[in-house]
């Protein structure tokens, strides 16, 4: 659940910081947007409570192929027929080979 959460938070605000603020500010604020999206109060400061800042976090974010490959080289190298096929027969039912 930890991981599920810190995943999202790090996701939604891993792009563009407003400003410089503590961890513990960041897990603050960041509540009330986990309750507007159905997360109970409880739930989220049971998953948040002695969570710790991960300083190998910023140099891994700008590392990240999301954030550093051009948009369309990077669509290009990740949508390919060897994933689109194999999720189409699940999604549809179907052996691989019979959804073209």
């Amino acid at each position: 659940m930890r991981q599920w959460l810190l995943a999202i938070v790090f996701a939604v605000f891993a792009g563009t910081p407003v400003h410089a603020e503590t961890f513990s500010e960041f897990l603050r604020a960041f509540e009330a947007k986990a309750v507007d999206a159905g997360v109970s109060r409880e739930v989220y400061r049971r998953a948040t409570d002695g969570l710790t800042p991960d300083p190998n976090i910023p140099k891994l974010v700008e590392t990240q192929p999301e954030f550093t490959t051009p948009m369309w080289e990077y669509l290009d190298a990740r949508i390919t027929d060897g994933r689109i096929r194999p999720g189409q027969g699940r999604r549809y039912g179907k052996e691989q080979g019979a959804v073209r």
